[in-house]
């Protein structure tokens, strides 16, 4: 689409107003972005309507020559902001200053207040559903506000009124009013209801809450949605959403929008401004903090450290142990339901006696502990912790444990990738190693881990169809056993007595085998780099059958 074709398309569109760069309405525009944050490195496209909220902007007084310079180097077709009672005409003649001076190569629109992202989106036609394209947008925008400096609880309140149009709220653990954001002018000196807002609260403290299942309320002309904000052992407060009643159609819309916002808010709140909200911080949250990757500030890691007395450079992993009853049939490890109390004890206490020295932090279905990297050979220690399911399957014989292991990293702010890598054991390795093994060292699926990062890469398809599917087809049609034969001898490391052994056949219809596979694939096994390709195969294979590519 053109863009002096955008003016046609509904009355509101005709109300846009260009504030520079008519010689470049015959730019093209293939899709929307929404920006409500610049960030450096952002993966725009040619052709890209950037729209974005300068409130933000202004408000933190981010450089207008760094953004428009960026967009220039992009080349995006159109840039268009949404207009407030923020944007006053000193800031639209800086605009222009800054766009003459950078020689800015597309159109810059000045749209009206009354105009949302959802009445942009819906006349532009770019995408079928757009609730999920506006909930995507907000999600990378939150995820790009965190990586900068401008990463705030106003903030994350004033990006999600981009969104929903409504007043936002951030109340307190009482119901008092802590923060607000608004974007309707009409907002601004909107009665709130304080004293119903701290009743229903107190209402509601027996009842179980979630983010799913918020405070809703409805006096007629209003709709008050509440959701809790909450850590694993603490109430933090609540995010208040009021809108008007000829709003609330999209009320499922509303409901993903701010359970996006809700994790965001709270690692603000837990991290960059405990005045908000105060409270004392227990070591074992400092620690949860740390792994759930709710710091992004190492000076404040450092700080937090030394105030629980733990050292900060220090060479650690983590592990985990996974509890389930055995009559749970759950293909995913770690959806495993709540384990009662006093087996969540007995499991620590057994663990205890053989890793004393560790870290330990109890869930409801698991435990994590966390592990000073010692100078003990990894067969030794992955001994000790089969030794240790052993004694606590035969404790606890109708529950089944696993164990997650991940690499070691070199200081405290890094646990969180420790924890990443732990987590991503237990759930791929079960599915792995079927019928196996129930120790899973992040060391031995690394691999899997970084092909599970890519699943529609078509280099890795390309890598698949051509070596290892060649293999696996062929065998479907031929009745054939080549597919077993290659996983084993790279099992083996081309060993062929010992793979010739494992398939019980001999050595030389082995090499026949491997013949039959190197013509198939035109691959050279005596070369390294196609043994690779192979190893990789075997690897994506596993992923196909998982479902998970």
């Amino acid at each position: 689409m053109k863009i002096q074709e955008l003016f046609s398309l509904s009355p509101n569109f005709s109300k846009f107003e260009i504030v520079s760069g008519d010689e470049y309405l015959d730019n093209d525009i293939t899709r929307i972005t929404i920006m409500d944050i610049f960030y450096e490195n952002s993966q725009l496209k040619k052709g890209d309507f950037v729209i974005i909220s300068p409130d933000i902007i202004i408000k933190e007084k981010i450089s207008l020559a760094t953004i428009l310079n960026g967009f220039k180097e992009q080349k995006i077709g159109l840039l268009g902001f949404v207009s407030n009672n923020s944007i006053s005409d000193e800031i639209i003649s800086h605009f222009h200053q800054i766009i003459k001076l950078y020689e800015v190569n597309f159109p810059v629109l000045k749209i009206p207040a009354n105009n949302t992202y959802r009445d942009i989106v819906s006349t532009l036609n770019y995408t079928r559903d757009i609730d999920v394209f506006l909930v995507n947008q907000f999600k990378n925008n939150l995820i790009n506000l965190k990586n900068t400096n401008y990463f705030s609880t106003n903030n994350i309140l004033k990006m999600l009124t981009h969104y929903i149009n409504g007043l936002i709220l951030l109340l307190s653990t009482n119901g008092e009013i802590v923060d607000y954001a608004y974007t309707n002018p009409l907002d601004e000196g909107k009665k709130i209801l304080t004293d119903t807002l701290l009743s229903l609260i107190k209402d509601n403290k027996s009842n179980t809450l979630s983010t799913l299942n918020p405070i809703v309320y409805n006096n007629g002309d209003e709709i008050y949605t509440i959701y809790p904000l909450e850590t694993y052992d603490r109430d933090l407060g609540y995010l208040c959403v009021v809108e008007d009643m000829d709003k609330t159609e999209r009320n499922q819309y509303n409901i993903s929008l701010s359970n996006e916002a809700i994790p965001f808010i709270i690692i603000s709140l837990m991290t960059y401004h405990e005045e908000e909200l105060i409270y004392k911080k227990s070591k074992d949250e400092f620690v949860r903090g740390i792994l759930y990757g709710l710091y992004s500030d190492k000076n404040i890691v450092e700080k937090e450290a030394n105030f629980f007395n733990i050292e900060y450079n220090l060479k650690r992993f983590v592990w985990i142990i996974n509890i389930r009853p055995l009559k749970e049939e759950h293909s995913d490890l770690l959806t495993s339901e709540k384990v009662p109390l006093n087996i969540i004890n007995e499991t620590l206490n057994i663990a205890k006696a053989s890793f004393y020295d560790d870290e330990a932090i109890t869930n409801t279905s698991s435990i994590i502990f966390i592990r000073v990297k010692h100078e003990i050979p990894n067969e030794k220690l992955l001994r000790k912790y089969n030794s240790l399911l052993n004694t606590l399957e035969f404790q606890m014989p109708e529950y089944k444990f696993s164990i997650g292991l991940s690499r070691a990293y070199d200081n405290l702010n890094d646990l969180n990738l420790a924890y990443e890598d732990v987590i991503f054991s237990l759930r791929i390795g079960a599915k792995i190693f079927k019928n196996g093994k129930s120790v899973y060292a992040y060391d031995d699926l690394i691999i899997y881990h970084l092909l599970y990062k890519y699943p529609s890469n078509p280099i890795l398809e390309r890598l698949y169809n051509n070596g290892i599917g060649k293999i696996y087809t062929y065998d479907r049609e031929n009745n054939t056993q080549l597919f077993e034969t290659i996983q084993l001898l790279i099992k083996y490391n081309f060993n062929f007595s010992e793979a010739a052994d494992k398939l019980f056949i001999h050595r030389n219809t082995l090499y026949q085998r491997l013949k039959r596979i190197e013509e198939i694939t035109a691959l050279d096994t005596n070369n390294s780099e196609a043994r690779l390709i192979l190893q990789l195969g075997l690897k994506i294979h596993d992923l196909f059958l998982l479902n998970l590519k």
